[in-house]
């Protein structure tokens, strides 16, 4: 359970920190400030699933109306629980420090238990879309790579002075502005590494990026820098050959336009990066644009290709991004489509939200799944986020007590044995989802021993 609890909405919902630096989408985004806690109510509505019919997701809507989720989520600590009009059911909470993760099922406040088999069990029981997380994560690193790359990039000249050759250039980009000079470095393998290492135990590296962690360069290294009139980055052509992996290196190519003022930012980047043979290759075409109005509104727009092989399988992914903020309201959407041996699936996701106060958001979510051109899942949302208290252990909780899996089994079945006593206690139609398929007379059983 280890960070992907709700990580899907919230990472939505700060995308693009690294990559804003004007005000306004910035603060809205950055919510919660500096990895604070944050306390969350989520309510839940299916517009449809694969294995459900129209009657059926009917009847699971009519149940969803009385079951509510809420907790805490932070960066090592989350707490779920879920309530039937009201009356909590049960929580989970998942604490997470020095790289171990340790899980707690608790069936009230006075009974907390572990197990090893209650992860994957409690995996089931969570509204998480482990798959969308890592794609986010995914952007998340690759924009934290841009802020760091930008800064390695512009302390080469100033690190190879002797080697660095500067002729004038009046080239004009359109959207970007007009180049005055340009910068050509041609360096060794055995250069490159010293000057990555040095920048990398530097103060000034903002994140630790694992993409240049790992990389190391071999043979010959060439950077063309491209600068304003004013001593602006605006584009950076590089070639060269470097490797993530042993006996896997590979040829790069690095085309990437820049420019971030007041207001405005804008990248085009093209990656590509094929091995020796050929058979394998990890590319990326990149784009990002932010704009502010007059009126102070302001639009981001993402969009991102990616084109892999490996081992003789071909995966292309395209995740396109788009987000407006105006005053209090911020409304977007992300899809993100992958296809892989002929077969296309897409996700996208749909936000509106408000933010009444600081620290304050309320709106919806809304996940829809497709195959091909086919949907598959469409979800809904409704949830509210705000400022939290963090949740470690107090010292009115009771230790949680370890339990085997046949024990552990048997702690949830009378869960859920409480659990239906709550739902016969609903009106007639809301209980129709669990009573489908139930002959009266069995039901009847079963409603005359609750």
């Amino acid at each position: 359970m280890k960070k992907r609890l709700l990580l899907l909405l919230m990472s939505l919902l700060m995308v693009f920190p690294v990559y804003i630096h004007a005000e306004g989408m910035q603060d809205f985004l950055h919510f919660p400030e500096n990895g604070e806690p944050v306390a969350f109510e989520l309510d839940t509505e299916i517009f449809k699933i694969p294995q459900f019919d129209e009657n059926r997701t009917e009847q699971l809507n009519r149940l969803l109306k009385h079951i509510h989720f809420s907790g805490i989520v932070s960066e090592k600590e989350t707490e779920v629980t879920v309530s039937l009009d009201n009356e909590e059911l049960f929580s989970i909470l998942s604490f997470d420090y020095s790289g171990k993760n340790r899980t707690v099922f608790a069936t009230d406040h006075e009974h907390y238990y572990s197990s090893e088999t209650l992860e994957h069990a409690c995996k089931d029981m969570l509204p998480v879309s482990k798959g969308e997380t890592a794609k986010i994560e995914r952007s998340q690193k690759i924009q934290q790579s841009l802020e760091t790359v930008a800064g390695f990039l512009e302390k080469l000249p100033e690190a190879f002075q002797e080697k660095a050759s500067r002729t004038k250039n009046t080239e004009k980009y359109r959207d970007y502005g007009t180049a005055s000079y340009k910068i050509v470095l041609k360096l060794t393998d055995e250069e490159m590494n010293n000057y990555l290492q040095q920048f990398l135990k530097s103060s000034d590296t903002i994140h630790s990026d694992p993409y240049l962690e790992k990389l190391v360069f071999t043979g010959r290294q060439g950077f063309t820098l491209l600068y304003t009139e004013d001593n602006r980055l605006l584009k950076v052509s590089y070639s060269g050959k470097a490797f993530w992996k042993e006996n896997d290196i590979r040829d790069i190519r690095l085309e990437w336009k820049t420019v971030h003022r007041n207001g405005y930012a804008r990248d085009e980047l093209q990656l590509r990066t094929p091995n020796e043979k050929r058979n394998a290759r990890n590319n990326l075409v990149l784009s990002c644009i932010l704009y502010r109005e007059e009126d102070g509104s302001e639009k981001l727009t993402w969009s991102e290709e990616t084109d892999s092989l490996e081992n003789r399988i071909r995966k292309q992914g395209k995740l396109e991004a788009e987000f407006i903020l105006k005053g209090n309201s911020l409304t977007g959407s992300v899809t993100d489509i992958t296809k892989s041996d002929n077969v296309t699936t897409s996700e996208t996701v749909l936000i509106d939200w408000f933010a009444p106060q600081h620290n304050s958001w309320t709106g919806t979510l809304e996940i829809i799944s497709k195959k091909d051109k086919i949907e598959k899942a469409h979800i809904r949302a409704v949830l509210s986020l705000k400022a939290g208290i963090s949740v470690p252990v107090s010292s009115g909780q009771p230790e949680a007590v370890y339990v085997n899996e046949t024990e552990f089994s048997r702690i949830t079945e009378e869960l859920y044995s409480e659990i239906l006593a709550r739902i016969l206690k609903l009106p007639a139609e809301d209980q129709a989802f669990i009573r489908e398929g139930i002959p009266d007379s069995l039901w009847n059983t079963i409603v005359n021993t609750k």
